[in-house]
């Protein structure tokens, strides 16, 4: 009696609308080897800003805490990491790694 009592009284888990595709965010952060990039680093936080008291998704949301720690990152520190990754002028889709590849990357561009 007392279960059911309790179970009329909680609201039901809402369903977020981006939660498909976010799930596979979280997937492929969860299948990451190694030390994550910028771009991971901040789609983490992203996600974890946007399901931020959100009342469903629980089992996105404690994917996200897992990750997030495998990484060693507490919250905090993963978003001041991520306000010194946008500080730095670095925005989606950027390569942070340095190497010169592409079309362009071996010619040099001369004034005739």
């Amino acid at each position: 009696m007392e279960k059911k009592k309790q179970e009329e009284t909680s609201p039901p888990d809402q369903n977020h609308p981006l939660y498909a595709s976010d799930r596979d965010r979280v997937d492929a952060l969860l299948g990451h080897k190694g030390h994550p990039n910028e771009d991971q680093l901040t789609t983490a936080a992203m996600l974890l800003n946007r399901y931020d008291g959100f009342p469903g998704a629980i089992d996105l949301q404690e994917d996200l805490t897992k990750v997030v720690k495998s990484w060693g990152f507490d919250r905090e520190a993963l978003n001041a990491k991520t306000r010194a990754i946008w500080s730095s002028g670095w925005r989606p889709g950027t390569a942070t790694s340095g190497d010169d590849v592409g079309s362009g990357a071996d010619v040099v561009d001369k004034e005739t």
